[in-house]
């Protein structure tokens, strides 16, 4: 899933987890992409349920 109410779920979860890991996490991969366009950072979530 790439967007949603879900999704808005996950990534505040994560940003709670790692806290300011987050933004130097995307500042690092926007260095090592310069030149090569645009690359995603963090626009995909998988959700993964088990049903029994």
């Amino acid at each position: 899933m790439s967007g949603g109410a879900e999704f808005d779920e996950i990534r505040s979860k994560v940003k709670a987890k790692c806290g300011v890991m987050v933004p130097i996490s995307k500042f690092f991969n926007t260095l090592g992409h310069i030149g090569n366009g645009p690359f995603p950072y963090g626009d995909t979530g998988v959700i993964i349920s088990v049903d029994a």
